[in-house]
């Protein structure tokens, strides 16, 4: 059984280690494909990890290619999701055809898991929410004492992209751990560490790293005065990120 990787929606992007696939002939695509019309062109469950980035938004008939990712993908493959988060606005652009949020993943694979199994024919689970904020964002929120939780769940233009980290089941009996809901964390770009949101199950003292980098971005966009004082904030509990 083979154990491909793929990217969907490539376009001159490619992830390194997977193999290309889009509907334009760009030089780092390996098949050239419809992935709204035609089938991906791989045998059942021979695909260990699927990569895709600002792709689906750019097309209107999700299930199907849900059902043939569900197809080729092997027992615990893993499904890597980056799209616009549909409350920026650079969500809104020309050729943007839907917009998304994380209860989209939320409904299908934590609140009615079942309803979409039957149509997937596969259990997906949902592992992670990444949300990426620029640090300016993050200094205007702390500016107006306003914590990032909160500004994610409530405002528009704090969250300029989302990522969906899904992990999908075959013939297999879903445990406890699969059944938790999903992480949610941000970061300042998706090379950088992640930090784990305040409501996560996990304790974000671990970030240690992600903190110490977050810190230089912070102090290179306020200046070191202001940083003083955003941490003094944070030590003394008036402001959480």
């Amino acid at each position: 059984m083979s154990n491909y990787r793929l990217d969907l929606g490539c376009g001159n992007c490619k992830k390194e280690g997977t193999l290309g696939i889009d509907i334009e002939p760009l030089d780092s695509v390996d098949y050239l494909l419809n992935l709204e019309q035609e089938p991906l062109p791989f045998p059942d469950k021979s695909v260990e990890y699927i990569h895709s980035s600002h792709f689906f938004e750019h097309i209107e008939n999700h299930v199907s290619l849900f059902q043939e990712i569900s197809r080729v993908c092997q027992n615990r493959a893993t499904l890597e999701i980056w799209t616009p988060y549909a409350w920026h606005n650079e969500a809104f652009v020309f050729g943007h055809k839907f917009y998304f949020t994380e209860d989209l993943y939320l409904h299908l694979c934590y609140k009615y898991p079942e309803i979409w199994q039957k149509s997937l024919k596969a259990r997906w689970i949902l592992k992670e929410i990444v949300y990426i904020v620029h640090p300016d964002t993050i200094l205007d929120l702390f500016q107006n004492g306003i914590p990032l939780e909160y500004a994610i769940k409530y405002c528009v233009n704090i969250v300029k992209e989302i990522g969906i980290f899904i992990e999908i089941i075959h013939d297999e009996q879903v445990n406890d751990v699969d059944l938790a809901p999903p992480l949610k964390s941000f970061a300042l770009k998706r090379n950088l560490n992640k930090c784990l949101l305040k409501n996560s199950q996990i304790n974000r003292q671990r970030n240690l790293i992600y903190k110490i980098l977050l810190s230089i971005a912070l102090i290179k966009n306020m200046g070191f005065k202001n940083f003083l004082d955003f941490l003094k904030n944070i030590l003394n509990n008036k402001i959480s990120i």
